[in-house]
């Protein structure tokens, strides 16, 4: 996964968003290696965004480092609302 978000930080067309849930949410706390390319894409204007239940699941609430929490309901809309989604 390291590889893919550092290959996204080099891309010349950087996706609009990029959502975090289950485990994926780890990748967006505080501690994981790859807060250089999210915080990179994040000042290139990518919405970052974790799933709240999967923060407060793992024990991460307090350690978001990069984008905002939201909920599911916010989280399908933004999916349902894309012109296409990558699923990983």
């Amino acid at each position: 996964m390291q590889g893919y978000i550092y290959g996204l930080k080099c891309a010349s067309n950087a996706p609009k968003c990029i959502i975090f849930v289950n485990k994926g949410v780890m990748l967006a706390s505080e501690g994981s290696e790859v807060l250089p390319e999210l915080k990179a894409l994040a000042e290139k204007g990518v919405e970052i965004i974790s799933s709240r239940t999967s923060l407060d699941f793992y024990g991460l609430a307090g350690r978001l480092a990069v984008g905002s929490a939201a909920d599911m309901k916010e989280i399908v809309e933004k999916m349902h609302g894309s012109d296409y989604t990558v699923c990983l």
